[in-house]
Order: structure tokens, then C-alpha cells, then sequence
């Protein structure tokens, strides 16, 4: 099967972690070397990007480099976008913020970003069980256990609801995470 123009990266990111983040870290490049002009594929992007938290020293250059762009100064003043662009860039900013350290204005973000999603999509979504399967990501680290409990089993009882087998790996994780957090071992 011959890979067509274009895909290549996408391609050569299957099945392979690093070239995964290779591909979605020239495409945030791009967008970001775009700026406005890449407004319409900004959210999407920077949501994706935001699936694995980057490095803190990745994420801080990256929040630096968005900081300035229009679309982000409209999220975070409130302004008008549609739910799914706010939901996505309140998500890659408070995962970015995350990252970074600064974990009070990455609460601020992830809660907007459940709130709006909890608000436009139905509870037994899957977009609410990832994003509460982030939200129990974000406890672990600030190691509020009984938080990242309730966010996990919420997580899960989406999963149980709906059938999401893409997402059955990322929870199991989390769950070994949170163990491992409760008891003090560090896991992957």
C-alpha cells in the first residue's frame, strides 16, 4: 500500500511512542509558526498535543509562545468561542499548565473545561470520561488521592456505560498511578 502525500508522519507515528511526539510536536510548531493565520486548527491541535503531558520545560515554552496569540487572550478573557473550541483550549492549557508547575491556573482551566463540556454533552459522554480521566491525572499530582479517586470512578463508570476500548489503557494506567501514589511506589 503506497502511503499517500501527506500522512507520513502520522504513519511513522503508529505503535511508535517517540515518533508519536515527534509528529504532534511539528505540528504544534507549525500552528504556532502560523499564529492567527492557524486559528481554526489551534484547539484541535493544541488538545491533541496536550494528550501526554508534555515536559515541564516544554510546556512552559509552549504556554510562552501561545500566550500572545489572540485566540488564547479570547479563552482566557472569557470571550466568545464555540463550546468546543473553549472546551479543547481550557483542556491543552490547564494539561500545559500542568506540566509546567503552575497548578492552580491548571485547575482553573480544567474545571472550565469539564464544567463546559459537563454543560454541552451527556454525563455518560466519553469527552466527559477522558476529561475525567484528566482531572484524577491532576489530583494524583497534587496529591489529593480522595479527589483522584472520584474523578477515576467517574472516568470508569463512563467507560462502563459506553464502550471505549481506547480508553481502557490510559484509565488502567492512571489506576496503577493512583496506587502507586497511595502507597508511596512510583509507577509509569
Amino acid at each position: 500500500m503506497k502511503a499517500r502525500p501527506g500522512r507520513r508522519g502520522s504513519r511513522s507515528a503508529r505503535g511508535d511512542g517517540a515518533g508519536a511526539t515527534r509528529a504532534l510536536n511539528q505540528a504544534m510548531d507549525l500552528v504556532l509558526e502560523l499564529g492567527e493565520n492557524a486559528s481554526d486548527a489551534l484547539p484541535e491541535t493544541l488538545f491533541s498535543y496536550t494528550q501526554t503531558l508534555p515536559s515541564a520545560e516544554l510546556a512552559r515554552k509552549t504556554l510562552a509562545r501561545l500566550e500572545p496569540l489572540p485566540l488564547i487572550k479570547t479563552v482566557r478573557s472569557g470571550g466568545a468561542l464555540s463550546a468546543d473550541e473553549a472546551i479543547q483550549l481550557h483542556t491543552a492549557l490547564g494539561r500545559l499548565e500542568q506540566a509546567g508547575g503552575d497548578l492552580a491556573a491548571a485547575r482553573k482551566d480544567l474545571d472550565r473545561a469539564v464544567a463546559l463540556r459537563k454543560a454541552h454533552d451527556d454525563p455518560a459522554s466519553p469527552w466527559v470520561a477522558q476529561l475525567q480521566g484528566m482531572m484524577a491525572e491532576y489530583f494524583v499530582q497534587t496529591r489529593d488521592l480522595t479527589q483522584a479517586r472520584v474523578a477515576l470512578a467517574q472516568a470508569e463508570g463512563v467507560k462502563s456505560a459506553v464502550p471505549m476500548p481506547y480508553f481502557a489503557q490510559p484509565l488502567a494506567k492512571l489506576r496503577a498511578r493512583l496506587a502507586a501514589a497511595a502507597t508511596g511506589v512510583a509507577a509509569n
